[in-house]
């Protein structure tokens, strides 16, 4: 029977929460299926379902969550976590209504920081390495700029909810509060853990929110049956697919191409191109790959290497008549098709994914209807095994955009072929 449901926006942050619980030897599957049959999840305590509603409208991201929550909510599930961007990115006052909605709950509890990977939040405001969150890299994201760093100013965005900011859990009666959105501050995971002690007394841990990080402290804090799994030992190669345009992931393949590993780029009107793997040109780029596997064992293929890339890929699109969804969404198929070949082709031991459009789209093509975490590489990174009718066996390995250092990339291969 499942204890917690947890909705995320996009499938690479629905893995890196999940893996939280999978690291401590709770039961877990991560889909990006709505209508999951509930009934038929033996043995599983956390399900993780993404929504993909990140880039849709308020309203698209409100019907959908909500459709998660509301089904969870009468199968019996006795507890919801949403689980947001740690930068805020997305409609999260809008997921938020969803939640409350969907679950009958009151209230939400909202814990936005992620104290692992230096970001904070003090007095209602996010910190990022000590800048404010709108003054870092994160504001300039192609997709989603973050435009404030007050918590509050973020989630009104997308709901008329009152919110609350609060500084300390203790001494706070949360049931007599009047805002239904409670914003905590955190600037260490033990802030996390006191505010969950007293939530739990309260009764008030059925519906909270935040990013990974909180999850961790909820994993700690609700009772699971507990089993570890260990990491397999993979003996093939790796290809990494990229379909990411984080200007972190761009810094990550750049590292790794001048440290040697073999590099393939798509031009703008390669990955734009209706079924560009099954074209003539398409037929050339896969062959070129798997030589180079071959030879290498180990290559990338990414959407783009720098801004300039991306820049005229939007020039590409735009007379083509293309909108920025359309654009992204060309973007993830063609790349995932490329995966699809390159994987049923030459057998990788793992696939490692940057981007989440590029990875649910992947999973589509191969027929994975979801994933079973089993640990994490690095904060943001996780290894999993795919949950499919197929019979070969393979790995994947997922980041979301704007997670790691710059060498990531030699850190994953080196950690995967230490299990060779």
């Amino acid at each position: 029977m499942i204890k917690l449901l947890i909705t995320a926006d996009d499938f690479t942050g629905a893995l890196d929460t999940g893996v939280k619980f999978a690291n401590k030897g709770i039961s877990t599957v991560i889909t990006a299926d709505p209508d999951i049959d509930l009934s038929k999840i033996e043995d599983v305590d956390v399900l993780v379902v993404a929504t993909e509603s990140r880039h849709e409208s308020a309203k698209t991201a409100y019907e959908k969550v909500k459709y998660v929550m509301r089904r969870a909510a009468k199968a019996g599930v006795r507890y919801f976590y949403k689980k947001t961007d740690s930068v805020m990115r997305g409609n999260i006052g809008a997921e938020f209504d969803a939640a409350i909605d969907g679950t009958g709950e009151r209230k939400i509890m909202f814990f936005p920081a992620l104290p692992s990977m230096g970001r904070i939040v003090k007095d209602g405001v996010y910190y990022v390495d000590g800048k404010p969150l709108h003054e870092t890299h994160f504001s300039k994201d192609p997709f989603d700029p973050v435009t404030s760093s007050v918590v509050k100013e973020v989630i009104a965005k997308s709901t008329d909810r009152d919110i609350m900011s609060v500084s300390k859990a203790d001494g706070v009666s949360i049931s007599e509060c009047g805002a239904s959105v409670l914003v905590f501050d955190a600037q260490s995971d033990d802030d996390f853990y006191a505010a969950a002690n007293v939530l739990k007394k309260q009764g008030f841990l059925t519906l909270t929110a935040g990013c990974s990080g909180f999850a961790e402290v909820l994993a700690d804090s609700l009772d699971f049956n507990r089993k570890k799994t260990a990491a397999p030992r993979i003996d093939t190669g790796v290809i990494i697919i990229s379909g990411s345009v984080n200007t972190v992931t761009l810094s990550q393949t750049k590292f790794a191409r001048e440290n040697g590993i073999y590099e393939m780029c798509l031009t703008p009107e390669q990955k734009l191109c209706p079924d560009f793997t099954d074209t003539h040109e398409g037929k050339i780029f896969l062959n070129q790959a798997a030589a180079a596997y071959k030879n290498e064992g180990t290559i990338i293929i990414e959407s783009a290497r720098t801004i300039a890339d991306m820049e005229m890929t939007d020039k590409t699109a735009l007379k083509m008549g293309m909108s920025e969804k359309d654009t992204m969404q060309r973007t993830a198929m063609t790349t995932a098709s490329i995966a699809k070949h390159l994987t049923y082709d030459l057998l990788p031991g793992a696939l490692v994914v940057f981007g989440g459009d590029t990875l649910i789209e992947i999973m589509r093509r191969m027929g994975v209807c979801a994933l079973s975490p089993i640990c994490e590489i690095e904060p943001g990174i996780v290894l999993s095994k795919p949950v499919s009718d197929s019979t070969r066996e393979f790995y994947i390995v997922s980041k979301s955009g704007g997670f790691g250092e710059k060498n990531v990339i030699l850190s994953i291969i080196k950690f995967l072929k230490g299990h060779f």
